[in-house]
């Protein structure tokens, strides 16, 4: 029998496998496999480090099953996609960091795995250079500057 890590790290070769062999013709920077199949003992997620333009290498398996919480399902995506673009686990403990071991993640990446992925993206030939990143989300969105047109009981004709 595989042990979990094994058993992650198996779906992960088995994806990455099928990609190399039936998908090279599919532009991509990274692939991810979303799977609704546990991967045992609390391993969430898995993905390739520093692959990020690698069509050998450039991909990630993730168990979204394990909440129906859309943000945590997207934290885990960010983190192992984290991976990909070079950052390492940040802390040794569960924290709110996208990068921790274990935790949600909902506070986004550190300042050091920020300055991991963005020395590793400056590497990569595939990616476009001197782009502006969007600002984050906030809770405040801006609002519309148009009225919207008010619907009336009229009929077309």
């Amino acid at each position: 029998t595989y042990s979990s890590i094994a058993k992650s790290k198996l779906i992960l070769e088995e994806f990455t496998e099928e990609w190399k062999s039936k998908k090279q013709n599919v532009r991509r920077d990274v692939a991810h496999l979303f799977s609704g199949s546990s991967f045992d003992q609390g391993i969430l997620g898995w993905a390739w480090k520093k692959t990020v333009c690698s069509k050998a290498n450039g991909y990630g398996a993730n168990w979204l099953a394990f909440t129906e919480n859309i943000a945590l399902q997207a934290s885990l995506f960010a983190h192992e996609l984290g991976h990909n673009a070079g950052a390492a686990h940040f802390g040794g403990s569960c924290s709110n960091w996208l990068m921790a071991p274990c935790g949600s993640g909902l506070s986004g990446f550190s300042e050091e795995s920020l300055g991991s992925v963005m020395e590793y993206l400056d590497t990569q030939t595939c990616l476009e250079k001197n782009i502006s990143l969007p600002s984050p989300p906030t809770n405040k969105p801006n609002r519309p500057t148009n009225k919207p047109n008010r619907p009336t009981n009229k009929p077309n004709r």
